[in-house]
């Protein structure tokens, strides 16, 4: 399991933020914001697009190689390129991963993912039964140490 601190914040909260500053200092109804937000969105160079989009890279690389992580899909989902993430730690068996057929120009990743319950190991306890302990040695060292 990837932990929270670990995990990388979203390329759209990243260009959010910019929006954001922009915009939110002053009030608007929602026809004058969604006008401005077009407005601000095609203002934002395109060089400040591109580092956000790098920087989520290498968050989200961080992040992989943080947890172990491996990329489970191996072939193009959508034209030449790979699309879809399916990422798991050396723990987890994925079974029969394939792309299949295309809805549109996506296609499809079929997979399986063997489970195994963790809490299943049997584990001997040590139960002490008091009732029956002969207490007198302990009893005599408390008095000879306390006393």
């Amino acid at each position: 399991m990837v932990s929270k601190e670990t995990r990388p914040q979203s390329l759209g909260l990243s260009i959010w933020s910019i929006l954001e500053t922009r915009i939110l200092p002053t009030s608007h109804s929602s026809l004058v914001l969604k006008a401005e937000l077009q407005r601000e969105w095609e203002a934002i160079p395109q060089k400040q697009i591109r580092a956000a989009c790098d920087a989520f890279v290498n968050r989200l690389k961080a992040v992989i190689n943080t947890n172990s992580l491996k990329q489970q899909v191996n072939e193009p989902t959508r034209q030449n390129d790979i699309l879809d993430l399916v990422m798991t730690t050396p723990d987890l068996i994925i079974i029969g991963l394939k792309v299949t057929d295309k809805i549109g120009d996506h296609h499809i990743i079929d997979y399986a993912v063997e489970v195994h319950d963790q809490n299943t190991r049997t584990q001997q306890k040590q139960v002490l039964d008091y009732k029956w302990a002969n207490l007198e040695p302990m009893k005599a060292t408390l008095t000879t140490k306390y006393s």
